[in-house]
């Protein structure tokens, strides 16, 4: 891959990571609601453990990006 291609892949990929950040913050902003709207905190909360499962995957994609960010910058060089 020529070096403009992989720039080019690494911004959108940054984009990528970028948006993934937002959903994570809004994701957590919600997480008072549901921790009050589950009647019992954190536990036995279906709501919350929706939320954080939801958190949990987005953290793992974001992990992927960035993984995938480090291999393409090594590789270019």
């Amino acid at each position: 891959m020529q070096k403009e291609e992989v720039q080019t892949k690494i911004s959108r990929l940054r984009d990528q990571l970028r948006k993934l950040e937002e959903k994570k913050r809004k994701l957590l902003l919600s997480s008072e609601e549901h921790y009050r709207e589950g009647g019992d905190g954190w536990h036995d909360n279906a709501s919350w453990d929706a939320l954080m499962n939801q958190v949990k995957i987005v953290d793992a994609q974001m992990r992927g990006i960035k993984e995938e960010i480090l291999e393409e910058a090594r590789n270019s060089k």
